[in-house]
């Protein structure tokens, strides 16, 4: 009995030394992960309607993908979905997967590795980072987000995951999550590598994930920020894309949060979500020669779409569109019953068709009266359910009456991409910290189990020679 308490209390012991060397993970606080719905549910990309379109514009990047939020329109793609290197534009997915797993308030400490184990290039040029440093992990938000710092998000990906393989295992389960299905994170950083590689199209659906997160939107669309970090040391950034920062000439007041990226293999890339009017769009261009010409692409398409475009509004039922008589001559007013068909999100039209007459016709199929509102030729119907309700009728001859149907059954003519929203379950590494603390807490088991093999052979050997002295007593 006094061998089993004595190997319980040194369990306990290895117990309470490996606890207390990995904490419990903090929980994000809900506000953190609040989120602000942008166009439709789905997240989902179509084509355009079969109308007359505005002329492409001339775009110099490889790669470019420009996209309505709203109606899901794709409004300009080339080589969209060609695979890519996306430089520091890989940061978006960084910080959202960052939002979602760690606390603003946890403190970032920056390992060895993390300011050491960068490519030529990689380095912050300043100087402002160094081993040992602290801050928080918002803190470390705005360096990795405004500048492009990529010594954080080697840092943060240590924090969440222990290793940077996984934190881009939770980086890729988050593209896969949000559609982003022909992109692979190997890093959070976006330095050069010949597996980490992303689509124009998918960095839409990445950016349009991230931009619904408040708080991502905001640190991301923020020209300048300031901060000391743990040691009192005053660290200052400035968003590296200048479309944020109104006192430049590149200011963009359409723009609301977007990152850059530059690599010598990727070249320039360009990731923005803005905002005039009703119109939400992402622009993505990946693959640039130049600043300037990044520059330009991102204006050129933002302006073709901001300026050639509007959201078709359906028309609501008016009575007076569906004159009917009576059999003496007398105007009975049809009263409409809810639209048929299931429009679902808004359709996008050249301005040239933004304000084209809806039809109106009134017709009846399998008995059933319907006013049905038709949109360039039958392009579009908007279709209600009609049927007479005169209680000042002066016989049942001039009333009539037809059936409302089951509208559960209509379908819908809104054709639309497939959303894929598989989650993965998240993965994790160990940190090199946990690593010897598991092999610190296997050698205390060894030796653990070493004490009670010698303590139960020396009992033995107490009780044989106890039992020998005892036989030649006997004798």
């Amino acid at each position: 009995m006094r061998i089993l308490k004595k190997a319980a209390a040194l369990l306990t012991i290895c117990v309470m030394v490996f606890a207390a060397a990995v904490p419990a993970k903090a929980a994000v606080p809900a506000e953190q992960l609040k989120t602000t719905a942008i166009g439709r549910a789905d997240h989902a990309f179509t084509d355009h309607l079969a109308l007359p379109w505005p002329d492409l514009p001339t775009v110099n990047a490889d790669t470019a993908f420009l996209v309505e939020l709203n109606s899901g329109t794709v409004l300009y793609a080339k080589n969209a979905h060609q695979q890519m290197f996306p430089a520091s534009i890989t940061k978006i997915m960084t910080a959202l997967v960052t939002l979602e797993n760690a606390p603003l308030s946890d403190t970032l400490t920056l390992s060895h590795a993390s300011v050491t184990d960068l490519v030529w290039g990689g380095f912050d040029p300043q100087a402002r980072f160094y081993e040992g440093q602290t801050m928080s992990v918002e803190q470390g938000l705005y360096a990795l987000c405004l500048d492009s710092v990529n010594t954080i998000g080697y840092a943060l990906a240590e924090h969440i995951s222990g290793s940077l393989q996984g934190f881009s295992d939770l980086m890729n389960a988050k593209a896969k999550e949000v559609g982003a299905v022909n992109t692979h994170f190997n890093n959070p950083h976006g330095l050069n590598d010949k597996t980490h590689l992303v689509t124009a199209h998918d960095m839409a659906k990445i950016l349009w994930a991230a931009a619904e997160n408040d708080t991502y939107r905001k640190i991301a669309g923020t020209p300048y920020y300031s901060f000391k970090d743990g040691s009192g040391k005053e660290i200052n950034c400035q968003h590296g894309f200048k479309v944020f920062r109104s006192d430049t000439p590149d200011y963009d007041a359409r723009c609301v949060c977007g990152k850059t990226g530059y690599t010598s293999e990727a070249m320039l890339t360009r990731a923005v979500y803005a905002k005039d009017g009703e119109l939400d769009l992402i622009a993505v261009t990946m693959h640039s020669d130049s600043a300037a010409i990044a520059l330009q692409d991102v204006e050129t398409l933002l302006n073709y779409g901001f300026n050639n475009f509007s959201l078709l509004q359906l028309p609501a039922y008016k009575a007076a569109d569906f004159p009917m008589e009576s059999g003496s001559g007398r105007l009975i007013e049809l009263t409409a019953g809810e639209r048929i068909e299931a429009y679902t999100v808004p359709y996008l039209v050249p301005n040239a068709y933004a304000f084209a007459p809806w039809t109106p016709e009134l017709t009846a199929e399998n008995g059933t009266l319907l006013a049905r509102y038709s949109y360039q030729g039958g392009l579009l119907t908007a279709t209600f359910p009609v049927w007479v309700d005169d209680p000042n009728a002066p016989s049942e001859e001039e009333t009539t009456l037809a059936p409302l149907p089951d509208a559960t059954n209509s379908e819908g003519s809104q054709k639309a991409e497939s959303s894929s929203a598989a989650a993965t379950d998240k993965e994790s590494g160990l940190s090199a910290r946990q690593i010897i603390v598991i092999a610190c807490l296997l050698l205390l088991l060894v030796i653990a189990v070493y004490v009670l093999v010698e303590m139960y052979l020396h009992a033995r050997r107490r009780e044989e020679k106890s039992a020998g002295k005892n036989a030649k007593r006997r004798r």
